[in-house]
């Protein structure tokens, strides 16, 4: 499941993360990305955990979710 996968009302079977950010279940998408999606955010959130005032607080969060896995 990537982060672009969203909940198609036509077809309840295409189950993904709802485009309205107040519904994302981020632990879940974190948790069921792959190792290689994983090492690839990992070295991503270096640079966004180091800029604190660059990137957004939901960003950083993300971030700080990743690399604690």
């Amino acid at each position: 499941m990537g982060i672009d996968n969203v909940t198609n009302p036509s077809n309840p079977s295409n189950v993904g993360i709802s485009p309205n950010p107040s519904q994302l279940n981020v632990p879940r998408a974190v948790a069921q990305m792959s190792s290689s999606q994983l090492r690839r955010m990992k070295k991503r959130c270096v640079d966004v955990l180091g800029s604190e005032r660059t990137y957004d607080r939901d960003l950083r969060q993300l971030c700080l979710l990743i690399a604690r896995r």
